[in-house]
């Protein structure tokens, strides 16, 4: 789920096409809404403390060619560099890049922050649908959003 009319007022007309250009997109579209030093909406939720952690990282996972489980070994793939990479990246956008918003900065869960306007986009599983009706697809190559 995107808050296309947003996004599209600040200038952007598609989504980014590589991690680079979704930091470089949420550095502008993560603001301090009120002036307190404090941002205030963020372009993505990350969740580190969910049992739903799974499904928002598994998008960068994927993207970035990695995968949970070697389906020919049956045997933990996590530790490959593809993993190790993107376990990196999503944590990134909230501690370095201060991109993401977390549970604890938000006041309420994620798609109650994408409704109310404090989260811009969700990266969700495949049931999920929210106010705009339409469900998120896993990536199929290293893009942020397909």
């Amino acid at each position: 789920m995107v808050a296309e009319g947003y996004i599209r007022e600040r200038g952007y007309s598609s989504p980014p096409a590589t991690w680079d250009e979704l930091i470089d997109y949420a550095k502008k579209l993560s603001i301090d809404k009120n002036g307190d030093g404090t941002i205030d909406q963020w372009l993505y939720w990350a969740d580190y403390t969910s049992q739903f952690v799974h499904n928002r990282f598994g998008n960068f996972l994927w993207a970035n060619g990695g995968r949970y489980i070697n389906p020919d070994t049956l045997t933990a793939d996590i530790d490959k560099r593809e993993a190790i990479e993107a376990i990196q990246f999503y944590v990134d956008m909230s501690l370095k890049y201060r991109i993401a918003a977390t549970a604890d900065k938000a006041a309420q869960d994620a798609t109650g922050a994408f409704v109310n306007g404090q989260v811009l986009s969700l990266l969700e599983y495949p049931y999920l649908r929210g106010p705009s009706g339409r469900k998120e697809e896993k990536p199929s190559s290293k893009k942020a959003w397909e």
